[in-house]
């Protein structure tokens, strides 16, 4: 039940701890109820309004990000993909509400293992 808006991505998990000293790997997050409003509008800064990232490497089978429920938000305005997710196990994008979504591409989705978006 938050409202998020920001020029950059409005939920990231990272992954290499290169360099901001990120958390790591993720077992179990539940994304609910939320407004993304005009989120991730400046070039460079994540890769969609929900970002989640692999480690440097993809190891089949060895996901880095498990059981991630994306369901019943809304996105209102943003012009970026909503969704850039890679290396998750489990991923559900579902009954979400979209709308003034400018751009061609709703979700980028790589190297995941059960995935349900509509």
């Amino acid at each position: 039940n938050n409202c998020i808006s920001t020029p950059g991505v409005g939920i990231l998990f990272e992954s290499d701890g290169e360099f901001w000293f990120e958390s790591g790997g993720t077992t179990d997050v539940e994304i609910c109820n939320n407004t993304f409003d005009n989120c991730s509008f400046t070039n460079g800064w994540g890769s969609g309004v929900i970002c989640l990232k692999p480690r440097t490497e993809f190891n089949e089978g060895q996901y880095y990000h498990k059981n991630i429920r994306i369901i019943n938000n809304r996105f209102v305005n943003n012009s970026a993909r909503l969704l850039y997710a890679d290396n998750v196990e489990t991923l559900v994008f579902r009954n979400n509400e979209i709308e003034n979504h400018s751009s061609e591409i709703i979700t980028e989705i790589k190297n995941c293992g059960n995935v349900d978006c509509q």
